[in-house]
């Protein structure tokens, strides 16, 4: 594979993309390896095109470094079989995702202080012409490290590619943006429509929430011009609804807990 890291073990596997925790011999660093599988029907004249591009939001994101967004620390294409691979910074965290499935333990403040972290992050990014194209429960992130906002948002470059160029666009999910899903052209409301969707799904179960039925609404508009111009407008009409902070639930707590204390005995 990539020859100066050491695989330690398989973290996670989908139809896009395959994860390890690797070891970087160089720096003495763990970092998290994710190797991407390309749509097999892509032409070659496509394929060159998308090759430039996935180069060019590699080298943009390596430089993009805050609290609220994980950090890409390099990527490329194997020297050995060509696909591509995204090298990030190694994080003990848990995502929404996993949180979802245990909603009654959540509190409807949780989810809008994890919408707060995630609208600074995808203002950040579209301020640097980067649309994220992948927003959804399982890349939104939860974790105790000092470096890092304890809500943060997992990069995902390749999709953004895959929502432009018609990649492995096979399994939409329900937080994908309509014009994604219809092959248009992808900008920065394609996110906020993603983050909408992800707050109406974490929220199903609570009472209504004044004004935020309304904010949902404008983040989910069927057309990209009907939804907040950009996310810090979003952001600042979320600040509008004046919400409280929050107390963590004691089982995320204890699930990170165990993460570190494994990781204190493999060390």
């Amino acid at each position: 594979m990539i020859e100066h890291f050491q695989i330690q073990e398989l973290v996670g596997q989908t139809e896009r993309h395959v994860s390890y925790k690797a070891y970087d011999k160089q720096s003495g660093r763990k970092y998290l390896l994710k190797r991407y599988l390309i749509d097999s029907g892509m032409g070659l004249g496509r394929y060159k095109c998308w090759k430039e591009e996935f180069n060019k939001v590699i080298d943009w994101a390596m430089r993009m470094e805050m609290p609220s967004l994980q950090y890409l620390a390099g990527g490329g294409f194997d020297e050995n079989d060509d696909n591509p691979y995204a090298v990030f910074e190694w994080l003990h965290s848990v995502s929404l995702g996993e949180l979802l499935l245990r909603k009654g333990e959540l509190d409807v403040i949780i989810i809008m202080e994890i919408v707060e972290s995630a609208l600074n992050a995808l203002a950040f990014m579209h301020q640097r012409n980067l649309v994220h194209g992948n927003l959804s429960p399982d890349t939104i992130m939860f974790t105790r490290e000092t470096n890092k906002t304890p809500w943060f948002v997992a990069w995902c470059p390749i999709r953004s590619l895959a929502c432009r160029h018609e990649v492995n666009r096979t399994s939409l999910d329900d937080f994908t943006a309509p014009e994604v899903a219809a092959g248009e052209h992808v900008g920065p409301a394609a996110d906020l429509y993603s983050l909408g969707k992800i707050v109406r799904e974490a929220t199903r179960s609570f009472d209504e929430q004044e004004g935020l039925d309304e904010w949902v609404l404008k983040m989910t508009a069927e057309r990209p011009e009907d939804r907040y111009p950009s996310a810090e407008e979003a952001l600042d009409a979320f600040d509008d609804l004046d919400l409280f902070k929050f107390e963590l639930p004691q089982f995320l707590l204890e699930k990170l807990q165990s993460s570190e204390d494994k990781q204190g005995s493999e060390g």
